[in-house]
């Protein structure tokens, strides 16, 4: 699984390595979808719906973020926390 979106955009390619992933990101507001098979054919987006609107975050300067992702709900946690 990968999120792609304006965080692919900011040069940050983020893939799940199990369920949780933290990345450094530059400050900024950014759009994203859990997609699969590195393609948007099969992706989740807000509340976990099949093909739904683009998830956001908001990353300040200097700042780190960790996606959780939970399979059985297509469900995506973000932490942002300082680097």
């Amino acid at each position: 699984m990968v999120l792609p979106g304006g965080l692919r955009a900011a040069g940050r390619r983020v893939r799940f390595v199990g369920s949780e992933q933290r990345t450094p990101i530059l400050a900024g507001t950014y759009e994203y979808k859990v997609a699969y098979g590195l393609s948007f054919t099969e992706n989740s987006g807000a509340g976990g719906v099949l093909n739904g609107a683009n998830l956001s975050v908001i990353v300040p300067a200097n700042s780190g973020v960790t996606f959780t992702y939970v399979k059985s709900t297509h469900l995506v946690t973000v932490i942002v926390s300082p680097a």
